[in-house]
């Protein structure tokens, strides 16, 4: 049961859309999942049976007091209603705070997983100190709510036990009443002194349930409540295959992000012929990532149409649309796995001999071969163990294993020196050959061997060209951006 909720819970997120991620601390999103699947096994394996236990033992207890006066019924009947009754607001009481206890487990998780995930920074800043501090106070808060909790707890076992010295007390008084007035026999106060400590046992025992159920029924509440999102899971469309040139059309795109008023794009329309090689420029803010998001499919634009051989992306399967395009971002991402593993990543299919094929075009077979253990290297969380060159022609080895149709480049050799980045542009001359290309760089030497620069601008297109053409320019703007590099100017 586990290990179903779990994994389908899993799946489902793994598959909301990047733009959800953002947002999220990955610590927290793990403990949420737990919470979800531990508290769903209560809920259909072991609430149901001890439910129908005290449930027979309620029932058979009343069933027993009715047989033997029906005023012995009607009296814990009545103290039944005003035991719910003054119950109710403790409840709230206690579902609110385990609520609020989930939270904060859950938050105290995930900021454990992010400050350690950040090590390098915090320590290159010196801020151990302040993590300290941050800790102790989420922490504290941790402690804060779960003090309340149990003084809650506290509060309804108190209330609990004083209702039933109560209900044991109202039937004895009316046993003994009933007996005086000759409405009772011997025999039957024996079987109400006999019935007491059963039915307050089971009042005990359902007490100790709803406990448990509050506690759990919190959990499950506030992960959904988190869990859930705008953003719905990310669904492709029926087409599987493109008919005709691969042609990448962005018309009339508008979009914004969300909670923003500002437009990243209005009508925006660029045509990209199949085994072009585009170079994108611009400055910070231009547009240029917002582009390749889109395309991906990590944000979903307000207006117009993306299309890839004809076909709107939306239309094409995940399966298809992730076949047909490799990104190599400049923030490059791998798993706390081997060197092997994470190249293999992009293809499973693929054989070693391609792997290693793929990391000497890429120029990281060397620095690869020279570790102790070669590809079987593991490389830590994020790929900290490697530099960010190194991590960059590792995510490079991976766009020339997978070799799809269209390869998108977002400051792929920015981390970089000038001759290990031309070396690697050699090697990827093969893989352009055969690739549509989209770059986007600062580094303007990057684009030599674009077909067209696009000079993007506030979500706009300024200029496009070939390099040559827009270098012949007299005042254009790429012709200044080249020369203020050329000149040392960043």
């Amino acid at each position: 049961m586990f290990e179903r909720i779990t994994n389908d819970l899993y799946s489902r997120i793994l598959k909301r859309p990047t733009s959800y991620f953002e947002d999220k601390l990955s610590g927290d999103l793990g403990r949420r999942i737990q919470q979800v699947g531990t508290a769903s096994v209560f809920f259909v394996e072991l609430f149901p049976w001890q439910t129908i236990w005290v449930v027979l033992a309620l029932v058979s207890a009343g069933v027993l007091l009715a047989i033997t006066h029906v005023y012995l019924l009607y009296t814990f009947l009545a103290w039944s209603v005003l035991f719910i009754g003054s119950s109710i607001p403790l409840l709230r009481w206690s579902h609110r705070l385990s609520q609020e206890v989930a939270s904060a487990h859950a938050g105290l998780s995930g900021t454990i997983v992010d400050t350690f995930g950040n090590v390098p920074l915090v320590h290159a800043f010196g801020a151990v100190s302040h993590e300290q501090s941050l800790h102790r106070a989420t922490v504290r808060g941790l402690v804060g709510v779960e003090k309340r909790t149990r003084w809650a707890n506290v509060s309804n076992k108190f209330q609990e036990g004083i209702s039933i010295v109560v209900l044991a007390t109202a039937l004895v008084v009316v046993s003994v009443y009933l007996f005086t007035i000759g409405e009772l026999t011997v025999g039957g106060f024996v079987i109400v002194a006999a019935i007491i400590p059963q039915l307050t046992g089971a009042i005990w025992n359902l007490g100790e349930m709803i406990m448990h159920v509050i506690r759990e029924f919190g959990e499950l509440s506030d992960a959904v409540h988190s869990l859930q999102a705008s953003d719905t899971e990310l669904v492709g469309g029926a087409v599987s295959v493109t008919q005709g040139p691969r042609d990448l059309v962005f018309e009339d795109v508008g979009f914004r992000y969300p909670g923003t008023s500002t437009d990243v794009f209005a009508h925006f329309s660029l045509h990209i012929r199949e085994g072009e090689r585009v170079g994108i420029v611009g400055a910070s803010g231009a547009g240029k990532s917002t582009l390749i998001k889109l395309l991906l499919r990590q944000y979903e634009p307000q207006q117009g149409i993306i299309s890839l051989g004809g076909v709107p992306v939306g239309d094409l399967t995940l399966d298809t649309l992730r076949t047909l395009v490799s990104y190599v971002p400049q923030d490059t991402s791998l798993f706390h796995r081997t060197l092997f593993e994470n190249i293999h990543y992009a293809r499973p299919s693929a054989t070693r001999d391609e792997v290693l094929r793929a990391s000497e075009q890429a120029h990281a077979h060397e620095f690869i071969a020279a570790l102790p253990q070669g590809y079987d290297t593991k490389v830590g969380e994020r790929g900290v163990k490697l530099s960010g060159g190194q991590r960059q022609r590792i995510a490079l080895a991976r766009a020339i294993l997978k070799a799809a149709p269209i390869l998108v480049l977002d400051e792929a050799t920015s981390a970089l020196d000038s001759e290990s980045e031309a070396l690697v542009q050699d090697g990827l001359q093969e893989l352009f050959a055969r690739s549509t290309v989209v770059a986007i760089a600062h580094r303007l030497s990057t684009l030599r061997a674009m077909d067209r620069i696009i000079v993007m601008e506030q979500g706009t297109i300024l200029e496009s060209g070939s390099p040559q053409a827009l270098l012949a320019t007299e005042d254009g703007i790429f012709k200044r951006m080249w020369e203020h590099q050329k000149h040392g100017f960043v």
